[in-house]
């Protein structure tokens, strides 16, 4: 295998880091869930968190992160954090950091850039009692969580907004 280049860069809310993460959603999105639910169904859900405008607030807000991962230079993956929004019952007396998006572009999972985006999420997280987020069941990268210490607790259906079928995934510290 070729020597591969991999970093991870925060993006911010200017035209570049918008177009970037909004390319990067819709394609992620839907190379992971176009076969669980229907195309329409997929577009309304993509356009609704990736619209220009969403973005732009969300990364305004510093409660939001999001990182870009690179393979030589291209866009690979990204993860977006949020402190905002609903967690579950069991984790209400701990302090966390709330994954709400992991997303690796089909033609670099074998790359390493999953687990370089991953490593950098966790250590973005060790100041909180735990890192968590919601992934559909059945989930390709299920043992890539699993062997840097996530558990799944329980099923949440269906996922945001999905009629998927997915679970919360927590890791502790």
């Amino acid at each position: 295998m070729p020597n591969i280049m991999l970093k991870t860069k925060f993006i911010v809310a200017n035209e570049t880091g918008i177009l970037q993460l909004q390319d990067l959603a819709r394609r992620t999105i839907a190379e992971r869930l176009f076969a669980q639910t229907e195309a329409t169904e997929l577009e309304k859900y993509i356009e609704s968190r990736y619209n220009t405008q969403t973005i732009i607030s969300g990364l305004n807000d510093f409660s939001n992160q999001c990182i870009v991962v690179y393979s030589d230079d291209k866009p690979a993956g990204f993860a977006y954090f949020s402190d905002n929004g609903q967690k579950p019952d069991f984790l209400q007396e701990k302090r966390t950091k709330h994954l709400a998006q992991f997303e690796i572009l089909d033609v670099f999972k074998n790359t390493g850039a999953a687990e370089i985006l991953l490593e950098k999420c966790i250590y973005l997280s060790k100041a909180y009692h735990a890192l968590w987020f919601e992934e559909p069941v059945n989930n390709p990268m299920s043992e890539l969580f699993k062997s840097h210490g996530f558990v799944i607790e329980k099923p949440a259906n269906p996922m945001s907004g999905l009629p998927v079928q997915s679970a919360l995934l927590v890791k502790y510290f």
